[in-house]
């Protein structure tokens, strides 16, 4: 008799998407990735100021004005034709 995940509608994918394996791959993914965000916290943390402060490289006024004078599309939803909105 076959085995009925290899004849199944997914075959190889419902294999590898749901078959039972050892959880520890995820927990080191997990891992991985908690320290990745630890450290993009604590690289930005003494420079903060820096890179969005009153006076950082795209600072409040230049964010104003971008935000009130660049146009802003709408994605269409039906086929009639968008103008840009200011």
């Amino acid at each position: 008799m076959t085995d009925p995940r290899q004849t199944s509608f997914l075959g190889a994918i419902g294999r590898f998407f749901f078959s039972p394996t050892d959880a520890t791959t995820l927990g080191f993914i997990r891992i991985i990735a908690g320290f990745a965000i630890l450290y993009t916290h604590a690289a930005y943390t003494p420079d903060l100021m820096e890179f969005m402060g009153p006076h950082a490289w795209w600072d409040h006024d230049v964010a104003n004005m971008q935000r009130r004078t660049q146009p802003s599309i709408v994605h269409p939803t039906s086929w009639r034709t968008l103008r840009p909105t200011l």
